[in-house]
């Protein structure tokens, strides 16, 4: 979802839960701006725009916004990590993640 424009990335979501299978979970990862390396990135983008230089689109998200996605997606949070927790035995993905699963 990190650069999707939100309502894209609803869009994204909707279209995955009506594909998933009862019981089915989505993973999806965002940059959020209290982690303190993805609001360097933030600052990295607004530096690009001011210089005109073409980049990616980066958009942030807050952490807050998913329990409110998943009750209008008909969807249960499981779980949502910060950049920094680990996920995986002995790492962590860099970025925020936000687990779904479509209730059955």
């Amino acid at each position: 979802m990190t650069h999707l424009l939100h309502e894209q990335s609803y869009w994204y979501l909707e279209e995955a839960r009506r594909v998933l299978k009862p019981g089915g979970t989505i993973i999806f990862s965002f940059l959020e701006f209290k982690e303190p390396y993805h609001w360097k990135a933030f600052e990295e983008t607004i530096a690009m725009s001011k210089s005109r230089v073409d980049t990616h689109l980066n958009v942030f998200m807050d952490r807050d916004w998913m329990p409110i996605w998943a009750e209008h997606l008909g969807m249960d949070l499981v779980d949502v990590r910060g950049a920094a927790e680990v996920v995986v035995p002995g790492g962590h993905l860099g970025q925020a993640i936000c687990v779904l699963r479509k209730p059955g």
